[in-house]
């Protein structure tokens, strides 16, 4: 951890190096079009695009597993829905315009849950085998907690899992026809969603068009400042729910369990979403901006973009080494300086990013990046 000590220093010295360069606050170079539609283009559509298809893959690996029940079928689900994780988790943080449209975010992922709702609701309906539960037009409609990869978390790798690929059907058989609604319902959302960015008469024209005819956004402005504030909720959500915290419990209510810790996905979701932020940051052009155009203040905003780019570097390289201690498989034997490791560069990273990221784009110093959009 010296070097992630080393580097929060560095920047201290960044910030107060740069103190009279901001003072007067940034000009009008910042492109927020240019932003707008190269994160469209180079991010947000390739990542919906790959997260769609991974829950086509999921779908489609679920359904030839049930009908023919094999282990190495099962396995070959589970690996799918691991992939279908870990593509959400590099386009997660994006959350508003479609994904948040008909409470489609919750129904991908509903989380953080302190109470446990999807545990129980699933459990129930394994249990009790409702047929009409299984209906697509009646999952459409069912509760953001007993859908969503969560949900299909719990029918493949939760109490009762281990016999899913018993050659008794009707053992098995409500199992099967719930992941299989599950896993066709997660499609549908995720198909949807990159519908609507990639289709020029939906979302596409509104984030591309902002003007005082635009019912969304009225200033260019107002794109870069729904990605800054995406940017700051993310690694917020990151330390209040899904890390564990220095005393080794976490706002989930899960403790010392991390989000998708019984599917063993947990350090790769992670993983996935620090890969994301760096996403929005590299392919967006943030790094290619400037406040007011001067070689000087690109150089500061390069300067300080790059730190939050090696921190978040240095949480991959902690959840690196999670992954490869002997305590991988049981996250409740992890020590907590280990989760501790991964925490302090995401809140270095979101430290900085904050105050930057506003600055360089010129959006205003009351802006909240947890106000909502």
């Amino acid at each position: 951890m010296a070097a992630v000590r080393f580097v929060r220093s560095a920047w201290h010295v960044a910030l107060a190096a740069a103190a009279v360069l901001w003072a007067a606050g940034p000009a009008a170079a910042f492109d927020h079009a240019d932003v707008a539609r190269r994160l469209l283009e180079e991010h947000i559509i390739p990542s919906y695009q790959d997260f769609a298809s991974r829950t086509q893959s999921l779908a489609d690996a679920t359904r030839s597993f049930c009908d023919a029940r094999s282990e190495a079928g099962l396995a070959k689900a589970r690996s799918a829905f691991k992939g279908a994780v870990i593509a959400w988790g590099r386009i997660g943080h994006i959350r508003f315009g479609p994904a948040v449209t008909d409470n489609r975010y919750d129904r991908i992922l509903f989380w953080p849950d302190p109470r446990h709702v999807t545990m129980k609701q699933v459990g129930r309906l394994l249990r009790t085998k409702p047929e009409a539960a299984l209906k697509p037009e009646n999952v459409a409609t069912a509760s953001v907690a007993t859908v969503g990869l969560r949900a299909l978390e719990i029918v493949f790798f939760g109490p009762g899992s281990d016999d899913f690929a018993s050659a008794d059907k009707d053992k098995t058989h409500y199992r099967c026809g719930l992941a299989l609604a599950l896993s066709e319902d997660l499609h549908h959302t995720a198909a949807v969603i990159f519908e609507d960015w990639t289709s020029s008469d939906r979302f596409q024209q509104l984030w591309l068009h902002p003007g005082a005819d635009n019912s969304r956004y009225l200033k260019p402005s107002e794109t870069t400042q729904a990605l800054v504030q995406s940017f700051a909720d993310r690694l917020n959500r990151m330390l209040a729910f899904d890390i564990p915290s220095a005393d080794g419990e976490a706002s989930n209510g899960n403790g010392t369990m991390p989000i998708f810790g019984p599917s063993g996905v947990a350090i790769d979701f992670l993983s996935a979403s620090l890969d994301g932020l760096e996403a929005l940051l590299k392919e967006g052009g943030f790094l290619d901006q400037s406040a007011s155009g001067s070689a000087e203040d690109t150089e500061d905003v390069q300067q300080r973009l790059n730190v939050v780019l090696t921190e978040l570097r240095f949480a991959r390289r902690a959840l690196g080494l999670i992954a490869q201690s002997e305590a991988r498989g049981d996250f409740k034997t992890i020590p907590v300086a280990m989760w501790k490791s991964v925490r302090l560069p995401v809140e270095n990273a979101r430290e900085i990013a904050d105050e930057t990221l506003k600055a360089e784009a010129g959006l205003s110093s009351g802006f909240n990046a947890l106000d909502g959009d």
